[in-house]
């Protein structure tokens, strides 16, 4: 019976430990959830993706210079660095991810172009 009553104070403060690492742990979640709640943006930003597509095919009689290509010109070429050189000019980046060059694609970067403008480019 002695080793009951030695071990017993043990198993109280094992279990006191236990609840206090417990309660610490729930309240830190509550307030790591609680700041992050706060944090977050409440309307995304920027234009959809589907109202950017949208608005980029409809695209009509508006740049001078289009750069066309699959997603190596879309993600690769600013139209605001080369702009940055090509001051004048309305430059528009008509390229799309997985896209090869075909007869439609071509006709569809051509209506881009302002058929107005003196300096045309593709």
């Amino acid at each position: 019976m002695k080793t009951q009553k030695i071990d017993e104070p043990r198993t109280d403060m094992r279990q006191a430990l236990l609840r206090d690492r417990m309660t610490t742990s729930l309240l830190l979640a509550v307030v790591l959830l609680a700041v992050m709640g706060a944090l977050r943006p409440d309307k995304p930003l920027g234009m959809s993706p589907n109202a950017y597509w949208v608005e980029k095919i409809s695209w009509r009689h508006c740049a001078d210079m289009v750069i066309m290509g699959d997603s190596r010109s879309y993600m690769g070429i600013s139209p605001a660095i080369l702009n940055d050189h090509l001051e004048k000019l309305r430059i528009l980046n008509f390229g799309f991810n997985g896209n090869g060059f075909n007869p439609e694609y071509f006709q569809a970067a051509n209506e881009v172009l302002d058929p107005q403008s003196s300096h045309r480019a593709v």
